[in-house]
């Protein structure tokens, strides 16, 4: 939340590691899984998500899991799963009483089902128009060597 991703990537993967405590391990693996998914690693995200899945989590961090892994999964565009999992955190928070967790959940089922604009064809202005072509013909010379 403070912009220094690399080191909370690095400190979090210390932490996954070697930190003593499960719970600790845990609440590492949940972060790194998060940061993963906002860095658009879908691999690492993938690895977090089906390592902490199969994890007896106690209450408080299956909900924070589910309420991440449903994040993750509407941004590697795969809603049904991210539903399916945000209103299972939904349930959870609610019947644990989770206040905090009840409003993110709810924020991120309105996001997930919110109408997504259709993105604007991108045109690129005349002055700007000879350095995409280079870029572009540089681009598709070093993609056929």
């Amino acid at each position: 939340k403070l912009g220094v991703r690399s080191a909370a990537k690095d400190a979090y993967g210390v932490l996954s590691l070697t930190a003593q405590e499960q719970y600790l391990r845990w609440v590492a693996s949940i972060n790194l899984m998060e940061i993963a998914a906002d860095d658009g690693s879908l691999p690492l995200f993938e690895r977090q998500r089906r390592e902490l899945e199969t994890q007896n989590l106690p209450p408080l961090l299956r909900t924070q899991f589910l309420i991440h892994a449903g994040e993750g999964l509407s941004r590697f565009g795969d809603t049904i799963a991210a539903s399916r999992l945000l209103n299972h955190a939904m349930d959870m928070a609610v019947s644990y009483g989770f206040n905090r967790l009840i409003f993110h959940a709810e924020e991120q089922l309105a996001l997930l089902n919110a109408p997504r604009p259709v993105p604007a064809e991108k045109i690129t202005p005349p002055e700007l128009q000879p350095i995409a072509s280079a870029l572009s013909q540089l681009r598709e010379e070093l993609a056929s060597t």
